[in-house]
């Protein structure tokens, strides 16, 4: 099997790398690449640099000024704990 070959055409303005986005949004690198691992932000490639859509990190901000989205590694955990503890209610 081939593999396919996709053009994608996206204006530079709109892309950031994840250090950009994690300046941006006022976290630390650490918690941005935890999001990218935990899938809050989502990242392509192109060659060999990551990068992050503008409108992605919009998101995001929007999410940690509305409180939905906590900005530390005990928030994330303690979210994860929250969500595990309402799936397990639901079981019963």
């Amino acid at each position: 099997m081939s593999a396919q070959k996709i053009r994608l055409t996206v204006e530079s303005d709109d892309l950031m790398t994840v250090a950009q986005a994690a300046e941006e949004l006022g976290v630390h690198l650490a918690t941005a690449y935890r999001w990218v691992e935990s899938r809050v932000l989502h990242t392509f490639r192109i060659g060999d640099q990551v990068f992050v859509h503008r409108d992605d990190v919009r998101s995001v901000k929007s999410q940690i000024v509305n409180g939905e989205l906590p900005t530390d590694k005990r928030g994330l955990r303690r979210n994860k704990l929250e969500q595990g503890t309402q799936t397990e209610e639901k079981d019963l």
